[in-house]
Protein backbone atom coordinates (compact mmCIF):
# COMPACT_ATOMS: atom_id res chain seq x y z
CA UNK A 1 0.00 0.00 0.00
CA UNK A 2 3.48 2.50 0.63
CA UNK A 3 4.68 2.11 -2.25
CA UNK A 4 1.55 2.57 -4.44
CA UNK A 5 1.24 5.70 -2.26
CA UNK A 6 4.94 7.08 -3.35
CA UNK A 7 3.92 6.01 -6.53
CA UNK A 8 1.02 8.12 -7.07
CA UNK A 9 2.89 11.09 -5.12
CA UNK A 10 5.83 10.92 -7.53
CA UNK A 11 3.68 11.43 -10.66
CA UNK A 12 1.40 14.14 -9.05
CA UNK A 13 4.35 15.74 -8.36
CA UNK A 14 6.04 15.35 -11.79
CA UNK A 15 2.52 16.44 -12.88
CA UNK A 16 3.20 19.65 -10.81
CA UNK A 17 6.21 20.18 -12.32
CA UNK A 18 4.89 20.70 -15.31
CA UNK A 19 1.71 22.74 -14.51
CA UNK A 20 3.36 25.12 -12.25
CA UNK A 21 3.06 27.68 -10.80
CA UNK A 22 0.22 28.90 -12.78
CA UNK A 23 -2.57 25.80 -12.06
CA UNK A 24 -3.42 23.79 -9.07
CA UNK A 25 -1.89 24.28 -5.47
CA UNK A 26 0.55 21.67 -4.52
CA UNK A 27 -1.50 20.79 -1.68
CA UNK A 28 -4.46 20.34 -3.88
CA UNK A 29 -3.07 18.34 -6.25
CA UNK A 30 -1.13 15.85 -3.81
CA UNK A 31 -4.66 15.52 -2.65
CA UNK A 32 -5.87 14.43 -5.85
CA UNK A 33 -3.17 12.10 -5.98
CA UNK A 34 -4.40 10.95 -3.15
CA UNK A 35 -7.91 11.07 -4.11
CA UNK A 36 -6.48 8.76 -7.56
CA UNK A 37 -4.80 6.10 -5.83
CA UNK A 38 -7.51 5.60 -3.22
CA UNK A 39 -9.69 5.11 -6.17
CA UNK A 40 -7.11 2.73 -7.95
CA UNK A 41 -7.22 0.60 -4.89
CA UNK A 42 -10.85 0.21 -4.00
CA UNK A 43 -11.21 -0.69 -7.89
CA UNK A 44 -8.31 -3.79 -7.71
CA UNK A 45 -10.00 -4.87 -4.46
CA UNK A 46 -13.66 -4.89 -6.70
CA UNK A 47 -11.52 -6.89 -9.32
CA UNK A 48 -10.09 -9.03 -7.03
CA UNK A 49 -13.59 -10.22 -5.60
CA UNK A 50 -14.91 -10.22 -8.64
CA UNK A 51 -12.21 -12.73 -10.04
CA UNK A 52 -12.55 -14.52 -6.87
CA UNK A 53 -15.79 -15.05 -6.77
CA UNK A 54 -15.63 -16.08 -10.64
CA UNK A 55 -12.67 -19.09 -9.62
CA UNK A 56 -15.26 -19.86 -7.28
CA UNK A 57 -18.03 -20.23 -9.47
CA UNK A 58 -16.11 -22.34 -12.09
CA UNK A 59 -14.45 -24.40 -9.23
CA UNK A 60 -18.06 -25.20 -7.77
CA UNK A 61 -19.33 -26.13 -11.11
CA UNK A 62 -15.92 -28.30 -12.00
CA UNK A 63 -16.75 -30.12 -8.39
CA UNK A 64 -20.17 -30.55 -9.11
CA UNK A 65 -19.81 -32.64 -12.56
CA UNK A 66 -21.00 -36.26 -12.52
CA UNK A 67 -18.17 -36.80 -15.08
CA UNK A 68 -14.53 -36.76 -14.40
CA UNK A 69 -11.94 -34.22 -15.48
CA UNK A 70 -8.45 -33.48 -16.10
CA UNK A 71 -6.03 -30.78 -17.43
CA UNK A 72 -2.95 -31.45 -18.14
CA UNK A 73 0.41 -29.04 -18.89
CA UNK A 74 2.53 -30.17 -21.87
CA UNK A 75 4.28 -32.17 -20.02
CA UNK A 76 1.38 -34.33 -19.40
CA UNK A 77 1.45 -33.94 -15.89
CA UNK A 78 -2.13 -33.60 -13.72
CA UNK A 79 -2.27 -30.05 -13.09
CA UNK A 80 -6.04 -30.00 -11.81
CA UNK A 81 -8.68 -32.61 -11.37
CA UNK A 82 -12.11 -32.60 -10.06
CA UNK A 83 -13.68 -34.75 -7.06
CA UNK A 84 -15.47 -36.78 -9.24
CA UNK A 85 -12.39 -37.99 -11.13
CA UNK A 86 -10.67 -38.89 -8.60
CA UNK A 87 -13.40 -41.05 -6.96
CA UNK A 88 -13.72 -43.12 -10.39
CA UNK A 89 -10.45 -44.26 -10.06
CA UNK A 90 -10.05 -44.87 -6.30
CA UNK A 91 -8.06 -41.85 -5.04
CA UNK A 92 -7.97 -38.31 -3.39
CA UNK A 93 -7.98 -35.40 -5.14
CA UNK A 94 -4.46 -34.35 -3.77
CA UNK A 95 -3.09 -38.02 -4.88
CA UNK A 96 -3.80 -37.49 -8.68
CA UNK A 97 -2.53 -33.27 -8.79
CA UNK A 98 1.25 -33.70 -9.59
CA UNK A 99 0.92 -37.15 -11.00
CA UNK A 100 1.77 -38.34 -14.79
CA UNK A 101 -1.47 -39.47 -16.46
CA UNK A 102 -1.06 -42.87 -16.36
CA UNK A 103 0.26 -42.96 -12.63
CA UNK A 104 -3.39 -43.93 -11.61
CA UNK A 105 -3.94 -47.15 -12.90
CA UNK A 106 -2.64 -50.47 -13.55
CA UNK A 107 -2.80 -51.04 -17.17
CA UNK A 108 -5.44 -50.03 -19.69
CA UNK A 109 -7.28 -52.34 -22.35
CA UNK A 110 -9.31 -51.78 -25.46
CA UNK A 111 -12.65 -52.41 -26.45
CA UNK A 112 -11.34 -55.50 -28.61
CA UNK A 113 -9.16 -56.68 -25.36
CA UNK A 114 -5.63 -55.20 -26.94
CA UNK A 115 -3.46 -53.94 -24.30
CA UNK A 116 -2.59 -50.16 -25.21
CA UNK A 117 -0.30 -47.96 -23.48
CA UNK A 118 -1.29 -44.78 -21.83
CA UNK A 119 0.87 -42.99 -24.18
CA UNK A 120 -1.59 -43.80 -26.68
CA UNK A 121 -4.66 -42.51 -24.67
CA UNK A 122 -7.05 -39.78 -26.30
CA UNK A 123 -5.06 -37.41 -24.08
CA UNK A 124 -1.72 -37.84 -24.29
CA UNK A 125 -2.28 -38.24 -28.32
CA UNK A 126 -4.08 -34.67 -28.29
CA UNK A 127 -0.81 -32.98 -26.18
CA UNK A 128 1.38 -34.56 -29.23
CA UNK A 129 -1.20 -33.63 -32.22
CA UNK A 130 -3.27 -30.76 -30.99
CA UNK A 131 -6.38 -32.94 -32.31
CA UNK A 132 -9.80 -33.23 -29.94
CA UNK A 133 -10.73 -36.55 -29.88
CA UNK A 134 -14.15 -37.76 -28.28
CA UNK A 135 -15.72 -40.70 -26.74
CA UNK A 136 -13.14 -42.96 -26.99
CA UNK A 137 -13.97 -46.01 -24.85
CA UNK A 138 -10.99 -47.72 -22.88
CA UNK A 139 -10.75 -50.03 -20.46
CA UNK A 140 -8.95 -48.85 -17.13
CA UNK A 141 -7.64 -51.21 -15.10
CA UNK A 142 -7.98 -49.68 -11.00
CA UNK A 143 -4.32 -49.26 -9.25
CA UNK A 144 -5.74 -50.00 -5.72
CA UNK A 145 -8.42 -52.54 -7.02
CA UNK A 146 -7.52 -54.22 -9.95
CA UNK A 147 -11.40 -53.72 -11.04
CA UNK A 148 -11.64 -52.94 -14.78
CA UNK A 149 -13.98 -50.00 -15.62
CA UNK A 150 -14.69 -49.19 -18.65
CA UNK A 151 -14.46 -45.10 -19.22
CA UNK A 152 -15.56 -43.20 -22.71
CA UNK A 153 -13.08 -40.13 -22.40
CA UNK A 154 -12.86 -37.03 -24.87
CA UNK A 155 -9.57 -34.46 -24.80
CA UNK A 156 -9.74 -31.09 -25.88
CA UNK A 157 -6.32 -29.00 -26.56
CA UNK A 158 -6.23 -25.43 -25.03
CA UNK A 159 -3.94 -23.59 -27.14
CA UNK A 160 -1.38 -20.98 -25.97
CA UNK A 161 -0.05 -17.57 -26.91
CA UNK A 162 2.50 -19.21 -29.71
CA UNK A 163 -0.61 -21.40 -31.26
CA UNK A 164 0.86 -24.60 -29.58
CA UNK A 165 -0.51 -27.00 -27.07
CA UNK A 166 -0.78 -25.24 -23.80
CA UNK A 167 -2.40 -27.66 -21.97
CA UNK A 168 -5.26 -30.66 -22.63
CA UNK A 169 -8.63 -30.68 -21.15
CA UNK A 170 -9.86 -34.53 -20.41
CA UNK A 171 -13.53 -35.70 -19.31
CA UNK A 172 -14.76 -39.12 -18.90
CA UNK A 173 -17.59 -40.84 -17.88
CA UNK A 174 -18.06 -44.15 -16.17
CA UNK A 175 -19.68 -46.54 -18.63
CA UNK A 176 -19.52 -49.51 -17.16
CA UNK A 177 -22.34 -50.40 -15.71
CA UNK A 178 -23.94 -49.45 -19.16
CA UNK A 179 -21.78 -51.83 -20.73
CA UNK A 180 -22.60 -54.52 -18.80
CA UNK A 181 -26.41 -53.89 -19.86
CA UNK A 182 -25.92 -53.56 -23.32
CA UNK A 183 -24.17 -56.79 -23.35
CA UNK A 184 -26.92 -58.29 -20.82
CA UNK A 185 -29.23 -56.99 -23.85
CA UNK A 186 -27.23 -58.55 -26.85
CA UNK A 187 -27.24 -62.06 -24.93
CA UNK A 188 -31.19 -61.78 -24.29
CA UNK A 189 -31.62 -61.11 -27.92
CA UNK A 190 -29.01 -63.76 -28.74
CA UNK A 191 -31.49 -66.37 -27.28
CA UNK A 192 -34.43 -64.79 -28.39
CA UNK A 193 -33.45 -64.89 -31.35
CA UNK A 194 -32.32 -69.03 -30.97
CA UNK A 195 -35.80 -69.25 -29.56
CA UNK A 196 -37.08 -67.98 -32.76
CA UNK A 197 -35.11 -69.99 -34.97
CA UNK A 198 -36.13 -72.97 -33.05
CA UNK A 199 -40.11 -71.98 -33.07
CA UNK A 200 -39.49 -71.43 -36.67
CA UNK A 201 -37.78 -75.36 -37.15
CA UNK A 202 -40.62 -76.50 -35.19
CA UNK A 203 -42.75 -75.19 -37.42
CA UNK A 204 -41.25 -76.87 -40.11
CA UNK A 205 -40.49 -80.48 -38.17
CA UNK A 206 -43.68 -81.91 -39.77
CA UNK A 207 -42.61 -81.21 -43.41
CA UNK A 208 -39.23 -82.11 -42.92
CA UNK A 209 -39.93 -85.19 -41.27
CA UNK A 210 -42.44 -86.15 -44.92
CA UNK A 211 -39.77 -84.27 -46.94
CA UNK A 212 -37.11 -87.29 -45.32
CA UNK A 213 -38.91 -90.11 -45.06
CA UNK A 214 -40.19 -90.23 -48.66
CA UNK A 215 -36.65 -90.54 -49.64
CA UNK A 216 -36.01 -92.81 -46.76
CA UNK A 217 -38.38 -95.37 -48.44
CA UNK A 218 -37.21 -94.90 -51.82
CA UNK A 219 -34.02 -96.17 -50.13
CA UNK A 220 -35.98 -99.07 -48.14
CA UNK A 221 -37.78 -99.92 -51.28
CA UNK A 222 -35.19 -99.86 -53.95
CA UNK A 223 -32.56 -101.84 -51.47
CA UNK A 224 -35.09 -104.41 -50.82
CA UNK A 225 -35.84 -105.32 -54.23
CA UNK A 226 -31.73 -106.06 -54.75
CA UNK A 227 -32.28 -108.30 -51.78
CA UNK A 228 -34.71 -110.32 -53.82
CA UNK A 229 -32.97 -110.20 -56.70
CA UNK A 230 -29.91 -111.51 -54.36
CA UNK A 231 -31.82 -114.72 -52.72
CA UNK A 232 -33.61 -115.73 -56.23
CA UNK A 233 -30.01 -115.44 -58.13
CA UNK A 234 -31.25 -113.75 -60.41
CA UNK A 235 -29.26 -110.54 -61.13
CA UNK A 236 -29.25 -108.07 -63.74
CA UNK A 237 -26.27 -105.97 -63.95
CA UNK A 238 -27.85 -102.97 -65.50
CA UNK A 239 -30.79 -103.03 -62.52
CA UNK A 240 -28.59 -103.22 -60.58
CA UNK A 241 -26.19 -100.15 -61.79
CA UNK A 242 -29.91 -98.64 -62.06
CA UNK A 243 -31.00 -99.14 -58.57
CA UNK A 244 -28.03 -98.02 -57.25
CA UNK A 245 -27.95 -95.07 -58.49
CA UNK A 246 -31.79 -93.77 -57.44
CA UNK A 247 -30.38 -95.35 -53.56
CA UNK A 248 -27.77 -93.07 -54.35
CA UNK A 249 -29.41 -89.77 -55.62
CA UNK A 250 -32.23 -90.12 -53.06
CA UNK A 251 -29.41 -90.33 -50.16
CA UNK A 252 -27.84 -86.88 -51.33
CA UNK A 253 -31.23 -85.55 -51.51
CA UNK A 254 -31.12 -86.55 -47.51
CA UNK A 255 -28.02 -84.94 -47.14
CA UNK A 256 -28.92 -81.90 -48.76
CA UNK A 257 -31.80 -81.32 -46.51
CA UNK A 258 -30.17 -81.95 -43.60
CA UNK A 259 -27.26 -79.55 -44.82
CA UNK A 260 -29.79 -77.21 -45.27
CA UNK A 261 -31.21 -77.44 -41.78
CA UNK A 262 -27.57 -77.31 -40.34
CA UNK A 263 -27.41 -74.17 -42.18
CA UNK A 264 -30.53 -72.36 -40.96
CA UNK A 265 -29.75 -74.00 -37.11
CA UNK A 266 -26.23 -72.45 -36.87
CA UNK A 267 -24.96 -68.88 -36.55
CA UNK A 268 -22.91 -67.56 -38.74
CA UNK A 269 -22.99 -63.89 -37.29
CA UNK A 270 -18.64 -64.65 -37.03
CA UNK A 271 -18.62 -66.26 -40.41
CA UNK A 272 -15.99 -64.15 -42.39
CA UNK A 273 -17.21 -62.96 -45.73
CA UNK A 274 -16.64 -65.51 -48.67
CA UNK A 275 -17.51 -65.22 -52.21
CA UNK A 276 -21.02 -67.74 -52.47
CA UNK A 277 -22.61 -68.70 -55.64
CA UNK A 278 -25.79 -66.90 -55.28
CA UNK A 279 -27.56 -70.34 -56.74
CA UNK A 280 -26.32 -72.30 -53.79
CA UNK A 281 -28.03 -69.93 -51.13
CA UNK A 282 -31.36 -69.99 -52.97
CA UNK A 283 -31.28 -73.49 -53.17
CA UNK A 284 -30.59 -74.57 -49.66
CA UNK A 285 -33.08 -72.30 -48.47
CA UNK A 286 -35.58 -73.84 -50.44
CA UNK A 287 -34.89 -77.35 -49.57
CA UNK A 288 -36.26 -76.18 -45.97
CA UNK A 289 -39.56 -75.07 -47.27
CA UNK A 290 -40.41 -76.50 -50.58
CA UNK A 291 -41.98 -79.44 -49.80
CA UNK A 292 -44.02 -77.71 -46.77
CA UNK A 293 -44.96 -75.24 -49.57
CA UNK A 294 -46.28 -78.19 -52.00
CA UNK A 295 -48.76 -79.81 -49.12
CA UNK A 296 -50.47 -76.14 -48.85
CA UNK A 297 -50.96 -75.94 -52.38
CA UNK A 298 -48.13 -72.99 -51.95
CA UNK A 299 -46.58 -72.23 -56.00
CA UNK A 300 -42.95 -71.50 -55.51
CA UNK A 301 -41.61 -69.40 -58.39
CA UNK A 302 -37.67 -69.01 -59.40
CA UNK A 303 -37.52 -66.44 -61.77
CA UNK A 304 -33.76 -67.94 -63.81
CA UNK A 305 -31.00 -66.20 -63.41
CA UNK A 306 -26.85 -66.72 -64.17
CA UNK A 307 -25.52 -69.24 -62.06
CA UNK A 308 -22.19 -67.33 -62.38
CA UNK A 309 -23.76 -64.63 -59.87
CA UNK A 310 -21.47 -64.04 -56.84
CA UNK A 311 -20.88 -62.21 -53.79
CA UNK A 312 -18.94 -62.03 -50.85
CA UNK A 313 -21.13 -62.25 -47.59
CA UNK A 314 -22.21 -64.61 -45.20
CA UNK A 315 -24.15 -67.38 -46.65
CA UNK A 316 -25.51 -69.24 -43.76
CA UNK A 317 -26.78 -65.36 -42.62
CA UNK A 318 -28.25 -64.58 -45.83
CA UNK A 319 -30.04 -67.90 -46.33
CA UNK A 320 -31.55 -67.19 -42.80
CA UNK A 321 -32.89 -63.89 -44.24
CA UNK A 322 -34.32 -65.43 -47.08
CA UNK A 323 -36.49 -68.15 -45.00
CA UNK A 324 -37.73 -66.00 -42.44
CA UNK A 325 -38.93 -64.17 -45.60
CA UNK A 326 -40.53 -67.06 -47.34
CA UNK A 327 -41.87 -68.28 -44.11
CA UNK A 328 -43.65 -65.27 -43.40
CA UNK A 329 -44.75 -65.26 -47.31
CA UNK A 330 -46.43 -68.62 -46.48
CA UNK A 331 -48.34 -67.12 -43.50
CA UNK A 332 -49.56 -64.25 -45.53
CA UNK A 333 -50.86 -66.47 -48.27
CA UNK A 334 -52.48 -69.38 -46.05
CA UNK A 335 -56.47 -67.69 -46.46
CA UNK A 336 -55.96 -66.13 -50.20
CA UNK A 337 -57.50 -68.41 -52.67
CA UNK A 338 -54.68 -67.71 -55.16
CA UNK A 339 -50.87 -68.83 -53.56
CA UNK A 340 -47.99 -68.22 -54.57
CA UNK A 341 -44.47 -67.20 -53.64
CA UNK A 342 -42.03 -65.95 -56.18
CA UNK A 343 -38.28 -65.55 -55.26
CA UNK A 344 -36.56 -63.23 -57.94
CA UNK A 345 -32.43 -62.46 -57.76
CA UNK A 346 -30.88 -59.28 -59.87
CA UNK A 347 -27.78 -57.83 -59.88
CA UNK A 348 -26.90 -53.75 -60.83
CA UNK A 349 -24.49 -51.49 -59.62
CA UNK A 350 -22.32 -54.01 -57.96
CA UNK A 351 -25.18 -54.84 -55.66
CA UNK A 352 -27.09 -58.06 -55.06
CA UNK A 353 -31.14 -57.62 -54.69
CA UNK A 354 -32.95 -60.49 -53.75
CA UNK A 355 -37.08 -59.83 -54.08
CA UNK A 356 -39.48 -62.39 -51.85
CA UNK A 357 -43.07 -61.64 -53.24
CA UNK A 358 -46.59 -63.21 -52.47
CA UNK A 359 -50.34 -63.16 -53.55
CA UNK A 360 -51.24 -61.94 -49.94
CA UNK A 361 -53.20 -58.68 -49.26
CA UNK A 362 -50.17 -56.82 -48.07
CA UNK A 363 -48.79 -54.79 -45.55
CA UNK A 364 -51.61 -52.07 -44.44
CA UNK A 365 -50.26 -49.04 -44.57
CA UNK A 366 -50.78 -47.98 -40.81
CA UNK A 367 -48.15 -50.52 -39.50
CA UNK A 368 -45.22 -49.88 -42.18
CA UNK A 369 -43.61 -48.49 -40.42
CA UNK A 370 -43.42 -50.71 -37.48
CA UNK A 371 -42.95 -54.18 -39.06
CA UNK A 372 -39.14 -53.56 -38.44
CA UNK A 373 -39.12 -52.77 -34.80
CA UNK A 374 -38.28 -55.68 -32.44
CA UNK A 375 -41.40 -57.77 -30.95
CA UNK A 376 -43.90 -56.06 -33.62
CA UNK A 377 -45.69 -58.77 -35.04
CA UNK A 378 -48.89 -59.00 -37.23
CA UNK A 379 -49.66 -62.53 -36.63
CA UNK A 380 -52.06 -64.24 -34.03
CA UNK A 381 -50.55 -64.68 -30.82
CA UNK A 382 -48.40 -67.77 -30.39
CA UNK A 383 -47.36 -67.46 -34.23
CA UNK A 384 -44.91 -64.76 -34.22
CA UNK A 385 -42.16 -63.25 -31.96
CA UNK A 386 -42.04 -60.06 -33.64
CA UNK A 387 -38.02 -60.98 -34.13
CA UNK A 388 -37.53 -61.93 -37.60
CA UNK A 389 -37.82 -58.98 -39.47
CA UNK A 390 -35.82 -57.08 -36.78
CA UNK A 391 -32.95 -59.54 -36.90
CA UNK A 392 -33.01 -60.13 -40.13
CA UNK A 393 -32.75 -56.27 -40.77
CA UNK A 394 -29.88 -56.32 -38.56
CA UNK A 395 -28.37 -59.19 -40.44
CA UNK A 396 -28.57 -57.12 -43.82
CA UNK A 397 -26.86 -53.77 -41.78
CA UNK A 398 -23.90 -56.12 -40.96
CA UNK A 399 -23.56 -57.12 -44.87
CA UNK A 400 -23.59 -53.31 -45.69
CA UNK A 401 -26.65 -53.44 -47.17
CA UNK A 402 -30.40 -53.54 -46.30
CA UNK A 403 -33.84 -55.28 -45.93
CA UNK A 404 -36.61 -52.85 -46.90
CA UNK A 405 -40.23 -53.06 -47.97
CA UNK A 406 -41.33 -52.47 -51.82
CA UNK A 407 -44.33 -50.32 -51.54
CA UNK A 408 -44.63 -49.40 -54.67
CA UNK A 409 -45.35 -53.05 -55.65
CA UNK A 410 -49.00 -53.91 -55.78
CA UNK A 411 -48.32 -57.37 -53.73
CA UNK A 412 -46.13 -57.97 -50.31
CA UNK A 413 -42.54 -57.64 -52.00
CA UNK A 414 -39.30 -57.52 -49.76
CA UNK A 415 -36.02 -56.84 -50.94
CA UNK A 416 -32.54 -58.13 -49.90
CA UNK A 417 -29.76 -55.72 -50.96
CA UNK A 418 -26.26 -56.09 -50.36
CA UNK A 419 -22.55 -55.42 -52.10
CA UNK A 420 -21.17 -58.15 -54.22
CA UNK A 421 -17.78 -56.84 -53.24
CA UNK A 422 -17.50 -56.38 -49.39
CA UNK A 423 -13.84 -54.66 -49.10
CA UNK A 424 -14.96 -52.25 -52.23
CA UNK A 425 -17.61 -51.02 -49.73
CA UNK A 426 -15.10 -51.21 -46.97
CA UNK A 427 -12.88 -48.84 -48.46
CA UNK A 428 -15.59 -46.35 -49.96
CA UNK A 429 -16.93 -46.22 -45.74
CA UNK A 430 -13.19 -45.44 -44.75
CA UNK A 431 -12.70 -43.00 -47.39
CA UNK A 432 -15.87 -41.17 -46.71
Amino acid sequence: LGVGLMATIAVGAHLFERTAPSHLPLDVLLGLCFALFVWLAVRREADERRLAASELLHRSILESMGDGVFVLNSHGIITACNRAAAHILGFEQNELVGKPLGWADAGRVTTEGDTVDAQNGPSLRTLRTGQAFSEEIVGVRLKHTGELRWLSISSRPLVGPNRDTAAVVATFTDVTEQRAAEDFVTQQRVKLVTASKMSALGEMATALGHEINNPLAIIHGKAGQLREMAELGDIDPALVAKQAERIEATANRIAKIVRSLRTFARDGAGDDFVATPIRSIIEETLELCQERLHKENIKLLVDPFPDTLTAECRPTQIAQVLLNLMMNARDAVGAQPERWIRVTVTSAAGAIVIAVSDSGPGIPPEVRDRIFDPFFTTKEVGKGTGLGLSVSRGVMRGHNGSLSLDTSSPNTRFLIQFPQDQSSTTQKKEAA
